[in-house]
């Protein structure tokens, strides 16, 4: 039903219905923005064991600094770097409840070898002056939030596996929104960009308050 209610939103907000008949920027920011709260509202109302109370509320700040940079994005009078700035945030969130150091380094060489591929030969040569290094900044933290999320993931361990899902989706998004708005149009690229944004946003969610059986049952005997 949550991953029916994600498609339906990206459904809507692809709909030339939704844009004929509200066309207020700041209602279809707002909705764009509402399964991001809808999250926020389910991490903050789940019940966790007390060593994951952290993890949660970073991930909340992350959800929360995401929505900034939403409608950063989305309405006028904003710029495209302060959209850039509230997600980098928002990832450092991420590392943060992922865990910042510098163990199982070889999960992030695929990730940081895709980045510089994509920056140095595709991005670089297509971005104004002054987002070279804003843009580099902000691939190197989400390559790291990746990174981290994967390093993080163990066999039996679903929460893991949701958290790594969740932040290799929202790289992929990022991919095709970078790609399609500095390079080249890409076919349904919004949507595309949506599709993944949201089922990022929920794996890395569902990462924070997700229990599995085993580790439940290891807390009642304590």
């Amino acid at each position: 039903m949550t991953s029916l209610f994600y498609l339906t939103i990206t459904f809507l907000n692809e709909h030339e219905m939704l844009n004929k008949y509200f066309q207020d920027p700041y209602f279809l920011s707002l909705f764009k923005v509402l399964p991001i709260y809808v999250l926020m509202f389910f991490s903050l109302n789940s019940k966790v064991p007390k060593e994951r109370i952290t993890y949660k509320h970073l991930v909340t700040l992350g959800l929360l600094l995401s929505s900034f940079g939403d409608l950063a994005l989305q309405l006028p009078n904003f710029s495209f770097i302060y959209g850039l700035a509230f997600f980098l945030i928002a990832h450092l969130f991420y590392i943060a409840a992922f865990g910042a150091s510098f163990s199982h380094i070889f999960h992030g060489v695929p990730f940081f070898a895709l980045g510089f591929y994509v920056y140095f030969f595709y991005m670089k040569p297509a971005l104004p002056e002054n987002l070279v290094v804003p843009v580099a900044v902000y691939i190197i933290v989400i390559i790291t939030m990746a990174w981290r999320a994967t390093a993080r993931f163990q066999n039996g361990r679903v929460d893991t596996l949701y958290g790594c899902a969740g932040a290799t989706f929202f790289v992929v998004s990022d991919l095709i929104l970078g790609i399609n708005r500095f390079v080249q149009p890409l076919p349904y690229a919004h949507l595309l960009t949506m599709i993944f944004y949201y089922y990022g946003q929920f794996g890395i969610s569902l990462s924070s308050v997700y229990i599995n059986p085993y580790i439940h049952k290891e807390n009642k005997r304590k």
